[in-house]
């Protein structure tokens, strides 16, 4: 176990006062009193354990001086000392505001691209997965399986599928992506069932597009990124974000260059589900899928379009280089996903992990308006607020230059940070005709916050992601595939469209099945059908027709295909025209388009089908 890290103590006024009159970093100093709390701690754990919830301590996101920077804080009493001559320059807060009114939104939001049909649902997929990107996945998915495969040549097995590997080509992988699609409607336990030719679970539709083995080898086969071109130098995020950095990349950019989001935008936490091996797997309770890759996602509130986002990795995270050294998590993510829109009187919406004045006071001084909640030991809030105690319905609020503080008792504590609000309350119905009375600021959060998680909850239905893939960048590149369907849905619904999302999907599936079916390689269809196949002359209607005059014979007759598969010689003047099979009229007209194996299948027992009356069977009649 490695030795602990060595720091110096302050041990008496003296050092304190040398420290707060100098301009040194405060990192190399904590306190020495054994019940504060240590500074350091393993950012990975941290946020692994409590990053949705009041758990987390508030150390986690030091606060900073007026110029924006959040700088490191001591714990405990001395702490607090610093603290205090830290932040003694900005003005105290009151009980009195004065009118704050928003700042000017001088953005203009709508879609950016072109879109020639506005009733063409894959020029809105295209969008984001257009040409460029499908040519790298296309060039590496086609390294990969040369890789692959030469590195197995002479111990594959005599019928191994890597065999019937041809070189994929971009329209190939848009009408693999639409079969995606399809499974998170048609959903199946397995990917082979998709085209199982079983009667009671067929789709044949699957098996019409493209044949089993080449679908499986496509899914085995895709790949992002050239495995042998990692170089072990370069920066940890660099070597766990390999694999999807081409696609990561991409869609970033065109998430943020098709469309301009309106006025209100929020941030939040999303979590995919994940529950194999990997280094930056978090654990969430909170959270349905408990374990997963977890990503920071900027929305709009009212739509919940995905403007940006990037995946959480633990302490090598790839923040934006301008916040990179900053040590307060929550104002990191915040900044780094909102830097774009800073200076356009944009309204960030966040709750109590990414909240702090001092986050506040920096956005106010770029022309960007926010609200959230925020914990009540979050340093930087007003001390009388914190000891004030108060009875259900009650509030207090509190006013330092832009911001206000808000504290209101409902069943607990509710704590609320602004720029823009004042201590205003509103009537709202409730249940049973009760009328409740709300600050303002806590219903603007309310409607204004849930844009992630309107993101997620149509993300949830008719994905694309499987829960038993092996690879977790396969598994994180459908999910950015659906993020993509989405975002093209909402484009759709903002230029008119009156579909719903199912009807939307199904509409795109079919569209680029329509439009590059065509191109993809033709592959051969070898081999006897599986067990469990339904013949067409099984499911069609078929109809009895006199075999058609010969040059020799006005009335020619054929063997019968059943009495012959009985080893019988019957002759037969009807015959199925559909199937051009010669049948006798009865009974092996209905055997042969009723049975499967109508050559063992026994044949129907003439008292049977006697009517009582002693007529003979029309079988018996022929005999």
């Amino acid at each position: 176990m490695a030795a602990p890290k060595k720091v110096r103590r302050v041990l008496d006024d003296n050092l304190l006062e040398q420290i707060l009159d100098s301009d040194n970093e405060l990192s190399d100093y904590v306190s020495s009193n054994d019940d504060d709390e240590p500074y350091a701690q393993n950012a990975s754990n941290l946020d692994a354990t409590s990053q949705s919830g009041d758990d987390m301590p508030d150390n986690a996101s030091s606060d900073s001086g007026s110029d924006g920077s959040i700088g490191h804080v001591l714990g405990g009493r001395r702490g607090n000392q610093v603290q205090a001559r830290v932040i003694q320059n900005q003005p105290a807060w009151t009980e009195n505001g004065q009118r704050r009114d928003r700042f000017q939104f001088t953005a203009v939001p709508g879609l950016k691209a072109n879109v020639a049909d506005k009733d063409d649902q894959v020029q809105y997929f295209e969008l984001f997965f257009d040409d460029d990107i499908l040519a790298v996945i296309v060039e590496q998915t086609n390294l990969y399986a040369a890789q692959f495969i030469d590195e197995r040549r002479g111990q594959e097995k005599r019928r191994s599928r890597y065999k019937q590997w041809q070189d994929t080509n971009s329209d190939e992988i848009r009408v693999l992506l639409a079969l995606l699609f399809l499974q998170g409607i048609i959903q199946k336990p397995d990917n082979q069932m998709y085209f199982s030719k079983r009667q009671s679970i067929a789709t044949p539709f699957f098996s019409d597009i493209m044949l089993c083995d080449c679908f499986l080898l496509l899914c085995k086969f895709l790949h992002f990124a050239d495995n042998t071109m990692m170089d072990p130098g370069i920066p940890n995020v660099s070597r766990k974000l390999y694999k999807l950095y081409p696609i990561l990349n991409h869609l970033r950019q065109k998430f943020k260059s098709v469309y301009q989001p309106e006025q209100e935008i929020a941030i939040d936490e999303s979590l995919m589900m994940w529950k194999g091996r990997l280094g930056w797997k978090q654990y969430i309770p909170s959270k349905r899928a408990r374990f997963g890759i977890k990503s920071y996602e900027l929305c709009e509130s009212q739509s919940g379009y995905i403007w940006d986002f990037f995946i959480y990795t633990g302490q090598d995270t790839e923040y934006r280089s301008e916040y990179r050294d900053n040590p307060s998590m929550g104002a990191k993510v915040v900044l780094s996903l909102a830097h774009p829109l800073l200076d356009q009187g944009y309204g960030i919406n966040m709750d109590n992990f990414f909240s702090s004045p001092v986050l506040f006071d920096f956005l106010c001084q770029h022309e960007t308006d926010a609200v959230g909640t925020i914990r009540s030991n979050r340093k930087g809030l007003p001390v009388q607020m914190k000891q004030k105690r108060l009875k259900k319905g009650e509030s207090c609020e509190y006013y330092r230059g832009k911001l206000m503080a808000l504290k209101w008792r409902d069943k607990k504590d509710v704590h609320m940070l602004s720029t823009y609000h004042n201590g205003t309350k509103v009537d709202v119905r409730q249940r049973g005709d009760k009328v409740a009375s709300k600050p303002q600021v806590c219903l603007t959060y309310n409607d204004t916050m849930g844009g992630v998680d309107l993101s997620d909850a149509y993300l949830v239905c008719y994905p694309s992601v499987r829960k038993r893939l092996k690879k977790y960048y396969q598994k994180q590149f459908r999910h950015l595939v659906d993020m993509s369907a989405l975002n093209a849905y909402l484009l759709y619904k903002k230029q008119g469209g009156k579909m719903d999302r199912l009807t939307f999907q199904l509409d795109l599936i079919e569209g680029i099945l329509a439009k590059y079916k065509q191109g993809a390689p033709a592959k051969p269809r070898r081999g006897r059908p599986p067990h469990g196949e339904m013949p067409q002359r099984l499911s069609e209607r078929h109809f009895p027709s006199h075999i058609p005059p010969t040059p020799k014979k006005d009335k020619p007759t054929r063997r019968c295909v059943v009495c012959q598969s009985r080893k019988k010689r019957e002759e037969s003047s009807y015959y199925c025209r559909k199937c051009d099979k010669a049948l006798c009229a009865a009974p092996c007209f209905e055997l042969y388009h009723t049975l499967v194996r109508y050559n063992t299948d026994i044949l129907p027992n003439p008292a049977d089908e006697s009517d009582g009356s002693g007529d003979m069977d029309v079988s018996d009649q022929d005999d």
